[in-house]
């Protein structure tokens, strides 16, 4: 049980703490250049899991700064970049593509009142994991009102794929507050929700920092541009929305006229077949008695007739005369059977169609 406990506090994920530092790296970058410097570079700390080891890279808007590349992290100097007050801040672990399974999952609409608790029950319905095995994230990419759905984007990881790091950075004093991967969303979290056994402490810092987060707040929303950001931001995600929507009726739409031209092209198919126990009476009708088929084949609308005859050579006036049959010809030239009264024959001729006999 102790075992247990220790490995649940390495995935502990206080989710207001990511995000006072999100709010923070935000709000910092309305200060003057000098005082905004004084607070230590700008940007993310990211160690990301890759082919050599671990690499400790540094993202600061469209840039990526490569700070270190190491085997593994027992022997990693981390507190050379990441301690110190001025370099403090959110470590984010990220994984290779390989390590995170993703999909789309179509819910009804009720589910998005208790999502993750939904998720969990479902995990081993829509993963090959189960919900013990895994740490997971998701989020809300569409809605289908007339429908009652809601479609999901799902981010799994397996938790032996994560532990280990987690626990070694917790041992280092550099706990990752987050974990994501390439290719996900901007604020996927793997860490989102997963609970601990144990309690932080709150450094000082992180209190005088609470303080000056409100007070840069209260003057960042009085301001005009701030408010006009607002309303922008409102309205390109309703826009986003009615793309979706109009993507989604597309596609509908797309997949309604492909079924209705499949389904009346079969039936038209079926319409025009001539049924095999009509063409084997038809058969019966035209062909002499003195005539024996060996073989008969029916490809489609081809028909290829192998046997014997006593009137070998009268087959193919008989056959042209029938209205189930035209293109009436020898396969190849007649041959002698055995019994000399009756020659070999091979046939082929094509299905008269259904609205033409």
């Amino acid at each position: 049980m102790a075992e247990r406990n220790q490995a649940r506090s390495s995935l502990t994920l206080p989710d207001w703490r990511g995000f006072l530092n999100w709010w923070f790296d935000g709000l910092k970058r309305c200060l003057p250049r000098r005082l905004r410097d004084s607070f230590g570079p700008s940007g993310r700390y990211v160690l990301a899991i890759v082919e050599g080891g671990f690499a400790l890279q540094l993202h600061d808007a469209d840039t990526v700064e490569e700070l270190a590349l190491w085997p593994s992290l027992q022997d990693a100097p981390l507190s050379r970049w990441l301690s110190g007050r001025q370099r403090r801040k959110p470590l984010i672990l990220r994984l290779p593509c390989a390590a995170v399974f993703t999909r789309s999952v179509t819910l009804p609409s009720a589910a998005a009142a208790n999502l993750r608790r939904v998720l969990q029950f479902e995990m081993d319905r829509l993963t090959p994991f189960v919900e013990q095995e895994v740490l997971f994230d998701c989020r809300v990419i569409g809605r289908q009102a007339d429908k009652g759905q809601i479609d999901i984007e799902l981010a799994v990881a397996r938790k032996t794929a994560i532990e280990a790091p987690l626990a070694q950075l917790e041992a280092s004093g550099h706990p990752a507050w987050t974990v994501d991967a390439p290719g996900l969303w901007e604020e996927a979290n793997l860490l989102r929700g997963a609970t601990s056994s144990g309690t932080r402490s709150t450094p000082i810092g992180t209190w005088w920092a609470l303080g000056l987060f409100g007070t840069l707040a209260i003057a960042a929303l009085s301001t005009p541009l701030w408010q006009a950001r607002s309303v922008v931001l409102e309205l390109d995600g309703r826009l986003q929305q009615a793309r979706e929507q109009a993507g989604t009726v597309t596609r509908l739409q797309r997949q309604l006229d492909e079924a209705a031209a499949l389904t009346n092209f079969v039936r038209l198919r079926q319409q025009e077949r001539v049924p095999t126990v009509e063409l084997l009476r038809a058969l019966t009708e035209d062909l002499p008695d003195d005539t024996w088929l060996q073989q008969l084949a029916i490809r489609g609308g081809d028909v290829e007739l192998q046997g014997e005859s006593a009137r070998a050579t009268l087959l193919i006036e008989l056959l042209e005369q029938s209205p189930h049959f035209e293109s009436v010809a020898f396969r190849a030239p007649l041959t002698k059977a055995r019994d000399a009264t009756r020659e070999r024959f091979s046939i082929v001729m094509t299905l008269t169609p259904r609205e033409r006999q």
